[in-house]
């Protein structure tokens, strides 16, 4: 199922999407009919992932694509309550779980523990973020590892 909750798009003072509400139900094929500038492409590069919105929630199959709705660590302790419940927006080049990391980051070194995503797996996990956006950027297929891409080379060419 799919749902969308009062989703709304500003593009500066532009309201592109207006607190726009409904479901889909499995197994069913919807369209979108409306005259051009109706928000139809805003509302599915919201709905993907590609864009962030002003406000509102978009669920897939129950789970959010533009919050984390709950954090859950795999060996979690009680000391990693603090961490649930945490929200941030997706559509950004670290893409989910940016928030999260970073309280865990800073949990590990006031602990004195290991983080629970090292170094390692971080880089690669943000080269593959990078990878979808230079595919998006440019319409074409990335091959890894990438080359002479950063993460600053996609401000404000996805709606930020």
């Amino acid at each position: 199922m799919i749902q969308v909750s009062h989703l709304t798009k500003y593009y500066g003072d532009f309201l592109a999407v207006n607190d726009l509400s409904f479901e889909i139900q499995d197994g069913h094929v919807y369209g979108f009919l409306g005259p051009n500038g109706a928000g139809k492409s805003t509302t599915m590069n919201i709905m993907t992932g590609c864009l962030s919105p002003t406000d509102g929630t978009v669920k897939i199959g129950g789970t959010s694509t533009n919050n984390i709705d709950v954090w859950n660590f795999a060996d979690e302790t009680e000391d990693d309550q603090k961490n649930k419940g945490l929200q941030e927006a997706t559509s950004n080049v670290y893409g989910n779980g940016h928030t999260s990391l970073f309280a865990d980051m800073m949990d590990a070194i006031e602990h004195d523990r290991k983080p629970y995503v090292d170094a390692v797996a971080g880089r690669n996990a943000l080269e593959m973020i990078l990878a979808i956006y230079q595919s998006a950027a440019t319409g074409r297929p990335v091959k890894l590892p990438l080359a002479h891409v950063a993460s600053t080379d996609f401000t404000g060419r996805f709606g930020k």
